[in-house]
């Protein structure tokens, strides 16, 4: 899992150096927060997939507990914050900001219409906000699918006794699971 973080890292040096023209435009933006999401999404995913070949899900679910958030803040500094956000949440850190709630939302409409998800950018005085859908996979089902159904009922204690809150259960293939939010500080 290091190797895959400093790869992780290089990716993101290397992207974040190139030269672009003064004053950042959105495709600068764009540019970056994919990287960066797609970093974070690989550190996550390769540490989550150790922990179910290691030790199985039940035990991966506990790993995420107490993993997740700071896996997902690894590639955070001080000018860049990486969140993932959610309306259903497992954990309320992951819970929508008011900033994020009307992203969150155009999302859902478009989803909706059969229309495409593309990443976009927000601007205010101080900073830059990438937002980018994370849609269901079929990986996430066993966890975040249907109880009893995609997700066996021993997980489902498992997960119940762990986040007795939880509200990431019920969800399909396709559908809008989170967002990932990746701030921007402005100089």
């Amino acid at each position: 899992m290091r190797n895959r973080f400093h790869i992780a890292w290089l990716l993101v040096v290397l992207v974040a150096c190139q030269s672009e023209p003064k004053g950042r435009p959105d495709a600068y933006y764009l540019k970056t927060g994919d990287s960066l999401s797609a970093a974070a999404f690989q550190t996550i995913r390769g540490a989550l997939q150790t922990a179910i070949a290691d030790s199985g899900v039940d035990k991966a679910i506990r790993f995420c507990q107490l993993n997740a958030l700071a896996l997902t803040h690894q590639l955070n500094t001080d000018f860049i914050k990486i969140e993932r956000l959610t309306e259903r949440y497992r954990n309320s850190q992951n819970q929508l900001t008011d900033e994020s709630k009307a992203i969150w939302d155009t999302y859902k409409t478009k989803l909706a219409a059969g229309d495409s998800l593309q990443p976009v950018v927000v601007r205010t005085a101080n900073q830059v906000d990438y937002y980018k859908p994370i849609l269901l996979q079929p990986m996430c089902l066993t966890c975040h699918g249907q109880p009893n159904s995609n997700i066996p009922a021993s997980l489902v204690a498992t997960i119940d006794s762990l986040y007795p809150n939880d509200l990431a259960k019920g969800f399909s293939v396709g559908e809008l699971r989170g967002l990932w939010q990746i701030r921007f500080q402005l100089p």
